[in-house]
C-alpha cells in the first residue's frame, strides 16, 4: 500500500474512532476521494461531515501538533 493510501486510511480510521465519521461516511470518502482524486479532508468537508475547524484540530491531534486558533 503506498503511504499516502497509508496514510489516508489510518487518518480515516482516527476519525472513525474518534466518532467524527461513521463506518459508512469512511467507506464514501475513501472512494469518492479516490475516483474524483482529491484529498480525503476536502471530500470531508465538502459533504459537510465534519465543520473546518473540528477537522483542523483532529488533524493537528493526529499529526502530533498543538492545535491554535488564529482567529
Amino acid at each position: 500500500m503506498p503511504v499516502n493510501l497509508e496514510r489516508q486510511k489510518r487518518l480515516l480510521d482516527f476519525l472513525l474512532q474518534k466518532n467524527l465519521l461513521k463506518a459508512e461516511d469512511v467507506e464514501a470518502v475513501a472512494k469518492e476521494a479516490t475516483e474524483l482524486n482529491k484529498d480525503l479532508e476536502q471530500v470531508i468537508l465538502d459533504k459537510h461531515l465534519i465543520e473546518q475547524e473540528t477537522l483542523v484540530k483532529a488533524m493537528a491531534e493526529f499529526l502530533g501538533l498543538a492545535y491554535i486558533d488564529l482567529t
